[in-house]
């Protein structure tokens, strides 16, 4: 009793603090913040909402705020030798001529190749004014660009073009016509809530650990807030939503999210319910996929796969088994091929089966590299890890078994890094340099994230 009185004290101090805070921001003279530009801010009731005690809520009460390594972070950075993050920006993963996140710069020194200030608010902006979300289009820019150098190269669940399609003509929408139709409405609203999740995941991405201010302005949870307010019901009422591609892309970001803020039971019920649909719709099956276009078909296999890959790092931590069995799935890994040539078929009716010959040639290219290599090695690895997972800690497990286990465990691991590709080789004898020149540099990180499985390493 004494604990729920405790919890409920501390959950009334945090809306009290949150409150006081927003009104001291309101008290401050109105000298414009050079570090944004200036727009049209919330209203005093909305600004005035408990969005600390909402991000409370969904925070475990025991372990530490953005201890899931959910994206690739600037933590491998060295002091005394920074990288020229300008210079080795993946051009494969963006749409834009420059990348103000690649060179992780601040927002206010970062440029925007679409900027529109002045222009008249838009459908997206009064949202945003409603929730007292303080952000501009060159913001949420800047953090959509960090969603793409940080956590798409290991989760690539998003088609990068089609997200930033969105994210631009979202700014443009005067409204949503009440004469357009509802299949066409709801398809608007979870697009632009699956930008939302993506821009929350590039703000969380972006702020510092521990060290950093805590709460809705480091963590991106009001624009969490904002894509939620925009999926609305439609997970309960809409058969069609659901089990679409944009739902599927929707939820496991969510995970990735919450992941990320150590909301791991958060993270683990809308994983069961992203597995639940992914089945439904049958992608643990290869005769499901293989019958669909070619971009459809390797969207829907990178979501499968960047779905398994989450199963097996929720369950290594928190504890509990994983959902997928290996022994019900039969789809095959995703094939390497570049955003360039997603797009180029994205409207195209031929299925891979007809296109092997354009699939040969861009497999052997010599630019435009993409994340799916590193993705398909964890998935192998992650294979070894649900086996020893099984064999340890199953109902059916003993201690006699855990000698051939251990060896079997190196073997495996061994084979699996003497047949990896070049892009994640790691040669702790050659220097830096000639190993990484070439790369970019989330493939340096995707090649140092990989080679930590090593149990030499």
């Amino acid at each position: 009793h004494e604990l729920i009185n405790h919890g409920s004290i501390n959950r009334e101090v945090l809306v009290r603090l949150e409150a006081v805070e927003r009104h001291l921001r309101l008290m401050r003279p109105p000298t414009p913040d050079l570090s944004r530009p200036t727009h049209d801010y919330a209203s005093v009731e909305d600004q005035l909402k408990p969005s600390a005690a909402k991000l409370q809520s969904a925070l475990e009460t025991e372990g530490q705020t953005f201890a899931g390594e959910m994206t690739i972070t600037p933590t491998l950075e060295d002091e005394n030798e920074p990288i020229d993050y300008q210079s080795s920006a993946s051009s494969a993963m963006r749409i834009d001529n420059t990348s103000p996140a690649s060179s992780l710069l601040p927002p206010a020194t970062a440029t925007s190749p679409n900027d529109t200030t002045g222009r008249k608010g838009g459908w997206f902006e009064r949202i945003l004014t409603r929730h007292g979300v303080m952000t501009d289009e060159k913001q949420c820019r800047y953090h959509l660009q960090v969603f793409m150098d940080e956590v798409h190269p290991m989760y690539p669940v998003v088609h990068p073009p089609a997200v930033w399609d969105i994210f631009n003509e979202m700014w443009q929408h005067p409204a949503i016509s009440s004469s357009v139709e509802s299949a066409q409405s709801e398809q608007l609203r979870v697009s632009v809530a699956l930008v939302c999740f993506c821009l929350a995941l590039g703000r969380c991405s972006m702020s510092a650990r521990m060290s950093d201010r805590s709460g809705v302005e480091s963590s991106g949870w009001s624009l969490y807030s904002v894509g939620m307010s925009l999926l609305g019901d439609l997970l309960e009422t809409s058969n069609t939503a659901i089990k679409s591609l944009l739902m599927l892309q929707v939820l496991i970001v969510r995970i990735i999210y919450m992941f990320r803020l150590d909301a791991n039971q958060k993270a683990a019920r809308v994983h069961a319910l992203s597995v639940s649909v992914a089945q439904t719709i049958g992608l643990h099956r290869q005769s499901t996929i293989e019958g669909m276009p070619a971009y459809y078909n390797q969207l829907y296999s990178r979501a499968w796969w960047s779905l398994y890959l989450l199963d097996r790092r929720l369950a290594l931590e928190s504890g509990k088994p994983y959902l997928i069995q290996d022994s019900n799935v039969d789809t095959a890994l995703p094939l390497d091929l570049s955003d360039e040539w997603m797009t180029r078929f994205a409207s195209r009716k031929e299925k891979i089966a007809d296109l092997q010959h354009e699939i040969v040639v861009e497999a052997a290219r010599d630019s435009s590299p993409s994340c799916i290599p590193y993705v398909i090695a964890m998935v192998r690895y992650c294979r070894i890890a649900g086996k020893t997972w099984e064999v340890l800690y199953g109902v059916k497990s003993s201690t006699a078994s855990m000698p051939a286990m251990i060896q079997y465990v190196d073997t495996a691991i061994g084979k699996l890094l003497n047949t990896i590709p070049i892009c994640l080789k790691y040669d702790l004898d050659a220097p830096y340099e000639a190993q990484f020149n070439t790369r970019t540099r989330w493939q340096v990180k995707q090649t140092f994230l990989f080679n930590n499985v090593s149990p030499d390493r």
